[in-house]
């Protein structure tokens, strides 16, 4: 069946003008939609961007403070260890009584010491020739501690000089003198021993002889040249 449209050509166009209208209407408010979706997207993510962030600073900012907290803490820990050689360094002398048991303790009745006689004698070294100081040198000096520069210049001042003892006796026996020396020789304190002089002791009645023993002593604790705990422990060992 045929269907007969009655209205005028007019009314058609306004019809087709508002189907074209509604469709544009409808595809701006889709596109504005997904506009306004991808925009609130990216704004949310951008809030967890920034709050992201914001932890990832705080974090930062903890951890610069703790490095900070560590440098201030290692600086002390290194100018406390610096003042401490410097103490332990002043203190490196040993005890005159322990020198004096080291010396007198081996005593055998075959021996008489006369004499005891402590110096410190320098260590002969080569002169060599003093070249000029550099501008780096000075430069690297001013960055030492002061403890470190103290501790710096007391061993050069004391640390090419040794504590000698010079001990001076009679005695009957040689062998007994020998074994005397021996001992004193493998002593902690001990840096080398050896019988100076032996002349026989003419205003004595029986057979004695008079003896000189050069004993040196080795650095203390603290010097450059000074025994560690592994040292002390291998002549402790030696010892027995």
């Amino acid at each position: 069946m045929k269907t007969i449209d009655f209205l005028p050509p007019k009314y058609r166009e306004l019809y087709a003008v508002k189907r074209r209208q509604l469709w544009r209407t409808s595809v701006l408010l889709m596109f504005t939609a997904i506009v306004g979706s991808a925009a609130a997207v990216q704004h949310m993510m951008r809030l967890d961007a920034e709050k992201q962030l914001a932890e990832c600073q705080a974090s930062h900012q903890e951890a610069m403070k703790i490095n900070n907290e560590l440098a201030l803490l290692y600086g002390r820990m290194d100018s406390s260890k610096r003042f401490a050689d410097v103490v332990t360094y002043m203190r490196h002398p040993w005890p005159s009584t322990q020198l004096l048991a080291t010396v007198v303790g081996p005593v055998s009745d075959d021996i008489t010491l006369t004499e005891i006689h402590v110096t410190q004698e320098a260590v002969a070294q080569k002169r060599t020739e003093r070249r000029p100081r550099l501008r780096v040198q000075e430069n690297a000096a001013a960055k030492k501690n002061p403890a470190q520069i103290d501790l710096e210049t007391l061993r050069q001042q004391r640390d090419q000089s040794y504590t000698t003892i010079y001990i001076s006796g009679v005695t009957t026996d040689i062998g007994a003198l020998h074994s005397y020396v021996g001992m004193l020789s493998v002593s902690s304190f001990c840096e080398s021993a050896e019988l100076a002089s032996l002349e026989s002791h003419p205003e004595a009645a029986n057979e004695t002889s008079k003896f000189r023993v050069q004993l040196r002593i080795r650095h203390g604790y603290g010097q450059s040249k000074g025994p560690t705990g592994q040292d002390t422990a291998q002549l402790d060992r030696r010892r027995s």
